[in-house]
This record gives C-alpha cells, structure tokens and sequence, in this order.
C-alpha cells in the first residue's frame, strides 16, 4: 500500500482555477509550517459541496490511474474474486495490426466459458469434423481498408493460436478459415457483441455520483479523522456516506463531515435518538448480517475500543464488541417489519443489508414484502481489516451472485419493482462497480 501514497498527496482537481497554495490544495505534511502564506491562500478555504459543472469537469489524476494499474495487474495475477476472472466483451472495432488482434481475443479462455462476446465481427461455424471446424469471419465496420483489415483479423487469430488456424480466404468481404483446438472452441462459443452505447448517451458525472455510497466503516475500524473525510468526500459529490455499525460523533452532524446513511445492527452500538435528530439523515440501514464476517456482525478487538469509541458506541474501554450472530431482537419477517416501520418514523428511507448467501432470495422477497426500500446485498470481499483475519478470510459468498439470486426471486414474486437493489463488497474500480450492476 505504500505505492499509493502519491495518490493521497496530489492536489484534487475541482474544475476550477484555484490559488495554488490556497489551504484546500495543501496537504498535512505542508502545513507543517505556515510561513509564506499569503493571505490569497485564506480565500475559499472549505471543501464546500461540489456544483454539478464541477463534478463534470473532474480530472484523473496520475496517482489514481497507477492505482488502477497496479490493482488490475495484481487482480490478473492473483485473481481472488469472481469478479477478477469476468471481463467486459473484447472489441476489434478499430484493431487494424495482428498483434492487437491477437491481444484482444487472447483475453478469453474457452475453458468453462459458455459464450465469447467480441464486438465488431460476425462469425458463423459452416462444419464440424474430427474436432475441426470451418468457419467465415467478417468485420462489421471494415472500412475503406477491409481487406487490410480482415488479413489483420485472420493474421491475429492465427497468432493468438499458433498451429491451430489455417486461412483458406481473405477478401474485403471476409476470411474464411479452419480451425482446431483451443481456435476452434472459441469459433464455436463466438458471438457478437452489441455496439457501444454512444457517449452523449452516457450520464454525466454528477449523475453517476449519486448513485453512489461508500462502504459502512465504522467509527472505531477508521479513525474519526478518515471516517469524517469519507463522508467529507461523498458529500461532495452527491454520493452517500454511511456511517457503519457504531455510529459516529455527533460534531459533524449537520454538516459535510457527517453521514447520510446512519445503520442499525445487531448490537444496537452507538444507537440513540440523535441519529434522528442529524438534519444529514437521508436513509437508515438494519444491518441483518455482514458479507466479509458472515453472521457476525461488528467486531473490533479489545485494543482498539479506545475511549472515544467506547463513547461513541455506549460500551467500556478494553472491552472487545461484537455483534451477536443473528440480529438479536428480530427473530423473523414480522419483527423486521415493525422495525422498519419505526425508523419510517423518522420520515427517511430504509435499507436492508442481506449476506450474499445460499437462500438470500427467499429472504430478499420477504424484506420486500416487510417494506424496506432498499435491499444491500454484501459480498465476502470488503471489510476494513478491524476483525481478525480467521473472520475475513473465506468465508461468504460472492456479492454478484447474491444480487443475480434476489433479482430473479423479486422478479419470480412480482416485487421487484417495491426495491432499489444495491451492493456492497470492496468497490475499488469502475470495473468493479460495473460487474456488480450487471448482475442482475
């Protein structure tokens, strides 16, 4: 982790011309000392909420995108999700060299795979004979060069299979090849994939953020300061915050600092009557189960219930907190249902956070029916690392699996339309958030 600590120290990109030692854009480290500051760096100070222009204008910065560098190339090296083994359809649109040919539809295995999707070429198998198959190629958008492009093409795969392939025909209206092996099972399990949605289809930025949550981390698994600077950064943009399982102090509430989403769970940690009191309040989640520490809950260790968290959580210092395994006090649908009737008191929006595991459908239809408005399906990916590592590691389900298994049991009982699904699991690319949003 330390490679990503560029990453915390670049200055953030709002989108508009700002002092460039205004005290927003300096970091801890240069605060250390005051001299030479200029009264012009006083000047907008806060990190108010973003305007929609803003949040459109933003920039990638150098340090996210070696993140994301870094997090694809371990993912690949050493998937352990399922999510790290699913990949988005290859695109041979604008290929026009062999060897991005042969990359692109290298991507895939034909092991285990029931469809390839590529966009921007037809195949059709012709025949099968002693485990050899022929098979007609043409590219959908060949262009002025087709025929440059389509040897492209037959070149590629060849090469993307060495020995497998012979090219019987290449013309500007397609190739003709021959296939065996590994080359011929991904001829047979080939299929188009739709166009690219155009981008002024596409929503703005400011639309995505707030579709957004983070992950409930808790007062006591972040510290105050990088548990106030998740809602800080969500509130800027529109997304929601959630405080997790033990609430948070009651300073930031009512400002940018303080959580939309307050949670119930098990041990009632942290719960009180100012949760309803904060004017940031937007929505309450009942926290049934949680994916990365399946049926456990919460769990923070001795050491770290400090006084402060103690505090929060309405517990003793040193003394270990962790949720009781089934939600204490509700023992089935029509408990859940009373609950949730209470917290519509307050006149928010409730959501339900279900284990992604086997039989999650049939309680998903049964929450829907109870009232929430939401149902948060978590994956066995996440967590902060405040539990032990026997808790977090293999166990659960994955997050995608969950959410394709509530889809279709709401679909099947006619509610799916009652609930908004979401989900929760280590949400750490635009990759990550797509496969999870096409699940169901």
């Amino acid at each position: 982790m330390r490679g990503f600590g560029d990453m915390a120290e670049e200055r953030p990109e709002f989108g508009r011309k700002d002092d460039p030692d205004a005290l927003r854009l300096l970091t801890l480290g240069q605060l250390d000392d005051a001299f030479g500051i200029t009264d012009a760096a006083y000047r907008n100070t806060g990190y108010d909420a973003l305007s929609d222009a803003e949040i459109d204008a933003f920039r990638i910065t150098p340090g996210y995108r070696a993140f994301l560098r870094t997090t694809h190339e371990e993912r690949s090296r050493r998937p352990s999700a399922i999510r790290d083994v699913l990949a988005l359809p290859a695109d041979v649109t604008g290929l026009r060299t062999a060897r991005d040919v042969a990359r692109e539809l290298g991507r895939f295995s034909t092991t285990g795979n029931a469809s390839i999707t590529v966009r921007g070429v037809v195949a059709s198998v012709a025949e099968h004979s002693g485990g050899t198959v022929t098979a007609r190629l043409r590219l959908t958008s060949p262009g002025p060069d087709a025929a440059e492009r389509h040897a492209a093409l037959a070149d590629g795969l060849a090469l993307a299979h060495p020995g497998e392939v012979e090219t019987l025909d290449v013309s500007a209206d397609g190739i003709d090849v021959t296939a065996a092996g590994s080359a011929a099972q991904l001829l047979t399990l080939l299929g188009t994939a739709p166009d690219s949605v155009p981008l002024d289809e596409v929503q703005p930025a400011h639309r995505i953020t707030r579709a957004l949550a983070s992950g409930a981390m808790s007062h006591g698994a972040l510290v105050a300061t990088a548990h106030e600077a998740v809602a800080h950064g969500a509130n800027m943009v529109g997304a929601l915050s959630n405080s997790g399982e033990g609430g948070e102090h009651h300073s930031p509430y009512g400002t940018l600092r303080g959580s939309r989403i307050k949670q119930f769970a098990s041990g009632r940690f942290g719960i009180w009557a100012g949760y309803l009191a904060d004017p940031m309040l937007q929505e309450l989640e009942i926290k049934i189960g949680q994916g990365a520490k399946p049926g456990e809950g919460g769990q923070l260790p001795a050491p770290k219930v400090t006084v402060d968290i103690a505090a929060a959580r309405g517990g003793t210092p040193g003394i270990e907190l962790v949720s009781p395994p089934p939600h204490h006090d509700t023992y089935s649908i029509e408990d859940l249902a009373q609950l949730i009737h209470d917290c519509k008191a307050a006149r928010v929006r409730v959501v339900v956070k279900l284990v992604s595991s086997e039989g999650i459908g049939t309680i998903a239809v049964g929450v829907a029916k109870a009232g929430a408005d939401f149902i948060n399906v978590a994956g066995n990916t996440g967590g902060t690392g405040a539990a032990a590592v026997t808790s977090l590691k293999y166990a659960g389900r994955s997050a995608e699996i969950g959410v394709a298994e509530v889809h279709q049991a709401l679909v099947a009982n006619g509610l799916r339309q009652k609930v908004v699904l979401r989900c929760s699991g280590a949400h750490q690319t635009g990759g990550d958030v797509f496969t999870s949003s096409s699940a169901s």
